[in-house]
């Protein structure tokens, strides 16, 4: 165990015996937060039915991309104006020494005039509750770590982190293809199967690569416009790996369900979280049943 985990084992271990009210996530204000956030933005999302995509809509992207589209099903059906998953995995949430740490949440995207998306995600270290909520909205990122619902560790906003929940947002667009056909993302060919998406939202713009299979499936999305933050100080350019674990059809489309995330550090590559995604839908235009009135 490295220093500085050994000095966050001793706080947290010398504060949960003073805390113990707190060592609970049933009643996260963090979660609260969150839930809000999502329901605030439902209620100004508009509820029409959304257009049906049309194969017409294909012709000018790069041949993967048109491949993939045309795979994962989504000609015919609605475009995407809101998106909601659980999850459940395991994240290093310490460095790259830390253990494994079972995690589990939910995240709510939204695509319109505006995009926004609200990730919550919740596990414990040493046996406390650490929650945290990772949001994008009206252009700017906010990352929120806190230990027992009540001090926080993480608090990140600013330029870069506007950028970083930014791609991220590219990145999730994986999960709701249809999504990609937005005016926010333009793309570019690199190969027969690989091609750039640039993704511009409130005056920020940012790209990464989208890789494809010979099953047409994406595989991987690798990007350069995402910075690796530990929180405590350790803040530098790095490259973003996601790459894809399952496939499955959801609601008849066919999509990533499980995947993992790792940094690029040149010399090396570090993975620090695998997930695996369920109860996936599109434009249910509300919160999961457990979310309302909390």
């Amino acid at each position: 165990m490295s220093r500085r985990n050994k000095i966050f084992k001793c706080i947290i271990t010398a504060s949960v015996f003073t805390m113990l009210p707190f060592l609970t996530f049933s009643c996260s204000q963090t979660k609260k937060l969150a839930i809000a956030e999502a329901a605030a933005e439902l209620s100004s999302i508009d509820k029409s039915a959304p257009a049906i995509v049309q194969a017409d809509d294909l012709k000018d992207l790069p041949a993967p991309v048109k491949r993939y589209l045309t795979k994962s099903g989504v000609v015919g059906k609605p475009h995407t104006k809101m998106f909601r998953t659980r999850f459940t995995g395991r994240m290093k949430l310490g460095g790259e020494e830390d253990k494994w740490r079972e995690v589990s949440g939910f995240q709510y995207s939204f695509i319109e005039s505006t995009l926004t998306r609200i990730f919550y995600i919740e596990t414990r270290m040493y046996g406390v509750p650490v929650v945290g909520r990772d949001r994008y909205f009206q252009g700017h990122g906010n990352m929120l770590i806190k230990l027992m619902d009540k001090f926080a560790v993480v608090n990140a906003t600013g330029e870069s982190m506007d950028k970083s929940a930014l791609i991220t947002f590219l990145n999730d667009m994986m999960f709701f293809p249809s999504a990609m056909l937005t005016p926010f993302v333009k793309w570019a060919p690199v190969n027969d199967s690989t091609a750039l998406a640039t993704i511009t939202d409130k005056g920020k713009t940012v790209s990464g690569l989208f890789y494809f299979n010979k099953e047409d499936e994406i595989v991987n999305f690798v990007t350069d416009d995402r910075t690796y933050d530990n929180g405590r100080g350790d803040v530098r350019k790095a490259r973003w790996w996601t790459p894809v674990i399952k496939h499955a059809d959801v609601n008849n489309v066919h999509i990533p369900v499980a995947g993992s995330a790792e940094w690029d550090f040149g010399d090396r590559r570090f993975l620090y979280a695998d997930f695996k995604f369920s109860d996936i839908d599109y434009n249910s235009f509300e919160l999961y049943k457990e979310h309302i009135d909390k």
